[in-house]
């Protein structure tokens, strides 16, 4: 009898903790629904975020999103970085950055907040997204270039998603593309050829284009590896030099300027002068042949927020079709005026081209399969930076130098850089 009332006792304890442990879930679902999603960005996302922010609201009453920009103003920004890294450290601060990457040629960017964003992700500071993007049908299509993604990955799982890069492209007007497999096997055929003004226009862009790039990735990072060879870069950069050189003294120099017909630029600048002229569009390799972007735009979760899934969705709507669908023409407002760089997705590009006026159906199919032919993406840090300065000064040196002084360079330069990268795989 007494067995029998304790086993009567025991499951009725059973039961209202059950009944207890239920409410208090639904209670803190229903207070986790309710709670207030943090995001901070920079000012580039301005426009883009207001857009996203007001339909994210409409279609989901009761939203409540606290938005910060991280400020322009260098002695206010200062403070404020340190803050958010000293609140991301003690595992508190925002749910969800919206944040750029300056690109190695930009003079005196604004201080990120992840000064290397690879070692960021490395640290553990942002959540993994691959359950949200396992489930998640957009992944299932082949609208995002893929190959941009492993930027972001770190030991094969996904911790940001690159949503703008710029990588560097051959556009002409006249002849055809050029062969080869490796910026090398390009500057052997430019070198050859007969075409003065392809010469000029190739040498003297390949420099303002490829002063920082000429082999990235640089590092491994999950291999703790540096991939540049100084070796290579040096034999390289001597023969480039020597046929710069030669081209910059020609006697049609100026003429030579004056054309456009062939030019290697920025895909992001090659959009703005697609309408010049019919121009074919190809990209650029490295010195190792891998064609890759920088990430100039991105997003992350941190691990520490309580809505990911929520933070997950909101920073989708950058990527999938679901304003386009509902407002239309949003789509191409969000990425065309706000985001540094370009779209990473087909409906990014083909709303990009539509907004500068890109009316050639050869040239948009043109431009896109040029974006189709990467094949890989990295974060430019502080070590590609002071490369492109090194570089910089070797082809405008600030006094008359002789060939072998400027070799000379060459190879210090090179031994610098590889010291950088070394350094920052270690630290």
């Amino acid at each position: 009898m007494k067995r029998r009332l304790s086993a009567i006792l025991l499951i009725c304890i059973l039961l209202c903790m059950t009944i207890f442990s239920t409410s208090c879930n639904k209670k803190q679902t229903a207070k986790e629904d309710g709670k207030e999603l943090v995001i901070i960005a920079e000012l580039y996302f301005k426009d883009a975020l207001s857009g996203v922010i007001s339909y994210y609201k409409e279609t989901h009453p009761g939203a409540r999103i606290k938005l910060e920009y991280l400020s322009s103003n260098e002695e206010t920004r200062k403070f404020t970085l340190q803050k958010k890294r000293t609140e991301l450290l003690s595992g508190k601060g925002a749910d969800l950055f919206f944040l750029t990457s300056a690109e190695e040629w930009i003079v005196e960017p604004s201080e990120p907040l992840f000064e290397n964003v690879s070692k960021t992700i490395e640290s553990g500071i942002f959540a993994s997204l691959d359950y949200y993007m396992d489930q998640d049908d957009y992944w299932k299509t082949d609208d995002y270039q893929k190959n941009l993604l492993d930027a972001g990955k770190y030991k094969g799982r996904q911790y940001v998603l690159p949503l703008a890069c710029n990588y560097p492209v051959y556009m002409y007007s006249e002849g055809t593309a050029l062969g080869g497999t490796t910026l090398w096997d390009y500057m052997d055929e430019l070198s050859a050829s007969g075409n003065e003004m392809q010469k000029y226009s190739a040498l003297t862009g390949l420099f303002t284009l490829l002063n920082g790039r000429w082999l990235q990735p640089a590092m491994d990072y999950e291999e703790d590896k540096v991939l540049f060879d100084k070796e290579h870069f040096a034999s390289f950069m001597k023969k480039y030099y020597s046929d710069l050189h030669a081209v910059m003294n020609s006697d049609d120099l100026l003429a030579l300027a004056d054309d456009d017909t062939y030019q290697f630029t920025h895909a992001f600048h090659a959009i703005n002068d697609s309408g010049k002229k019919e121009y074919n569009y190809q990209a650029v390799p490295c010195l190792n042949g891998q064609k890759t972007a920088s990430i100039t735009a991105y997003g992350g979760i941190t691990l520490a927020s309580k809505q990911k899934e929520t933070a997950y969705d909101f920073l989708m709507l950058f990527l999938n079709d679901e304003i386009f669908t509902a407002k239309g023409d949003l789509y191409g407002y969000v990425y065309d005026r706000s985001l540094c760089g370009l779209p990473v997705n087909k409906r990014g590009w083909n709303e990009n081209m539509e907004a500068h006026h890109v009316k050639s159906e050869a040239a948009k199919e043109n431009l896109i399969n040029s974006f189709w032919e990467l094949d890989g993406a990295y974060f430019p840090c502080e070590a590609d930076s002071k490369f492109c300065d090194d570089v910089h000064d070797i082809l405008y040196p600030d006094k008359n130098m002789t060939t072998e002084e400027i070799e000379m360079m060459i190879s210090a330069a090179a031994e610098k850089a590889e010291k950088r990268y070394e350094m920052t795989v270690k630290e």
